[in-house]
């Protein structure tokens, strides 16, 4: 004899996923659950209703098996995410300039494996005015040969491990290296004095142009020590001045040098 069962028909899903935990369900989305009929060929709504709701007791959520378009684009600019994650990690609020722009195409910084961070910089180095010469033409000796014309600011670029310190990057331009003879010849002003007298500054941002505002860096301390609370726009830019010239620079209110 047969007997009717008083259940309800079981959904062909659960029947294929018997066995498994709700979250095991969706783990490949409920988008997917969504879009399987029946083989009647009519979806069963209460199903994926159920389910949600067994999910929510469980304070699972379903994974969302989707991608869009601003998904897409992270996933090209994942590299630069994971640079300003790491430089917040470190105390640094990295701004990014939009794609396209000078600054943004020429950032070289880069992080390892061991999570340290080699910066990009830039070191402007200001020549007092009574070191410079003409720049709007070769100044010539008494014998008659040029005279080297010292530009009233020279900006290297360098790459620095946050783990060094500024003095040592100092020495790696103003001392005697192999090679780098026509940029300490440049820099004779800032090598030929003690490096006690070089100051170093960093502008606070943001601030006003017209009233701009630094931070004195320590030298002896490291380069990620002294961007640890600071805002930089995609690597820092750090002017170097000799003692004279430090009333140029007004430090931010509250800091003290």
């Amino acid at each position: 004899e047969n007997i009717a069962s008083d259940n309800p028909p079981v959904h062909p899903l659960l029947k294929a996923r018997e066995g498994k935990s709700i979250a095991q369900v969706l783990a490949n989305g409920v988008s997917e659950l969504e879009l399987e009929e029946e083989e009647s060929g009519e979806k069963s709504p209460s199903c994926v209703s159920t389910i949600r709701k067994k999910l929510g007791e469980q304070n699972i959520v379903p994974f969302q098996n989707k991608t869009t378009s601003s998904q897409q684009g992270n996933k090209r600019d994942i590299h630069v995410d994971n640079l300003v994650r790491q430089a917040e990690l470190k105390g640094v609020n990295l701004l990014r300039m939009p794609l396209g722009m000078e600054r943004r195409k020429s950032n070289t910084t880069k992080f390892n494996k061991k999570k340290v961070i080699t910066w990009k910089i830039e070191l402007c180095f200001h020549t007092p005015t009574a070191h410079t010469t003409s720049s709007t033409g070769d100044n010539c000796n008494d014998d008659g040969s040029k005279e080297h014309i010292i530009p009233k600011m020279l900006k290297v670029e360098s790459q620095m491990s946050e783990t060094s310190t500024l003095s040592e990057e100092l020495g790696k331009h103003l001392d005697v290296h192999p090679g780098n003879s026509t940029i300490r010849s440049q820099l004779r002003s800032f090598a030929n004095v003690p490096r006690d007298k070089l100051i170093l500054f960093l502008k606070r941002l943001p601030c006003s142009s017209a009233a701009p505002q630094y931070y004195g860096l320590d030298r002896d301390a490291t380069l990620g020590e002294n961007l640890n609370g600071k805002t930089v726009i995609e690597f820092p830019t750090i002017d170097v001045v000799l003692e004279e010239d430090r009333e140029k620079y007004p430090l931010f209110i509250g800091e003290l040098y």
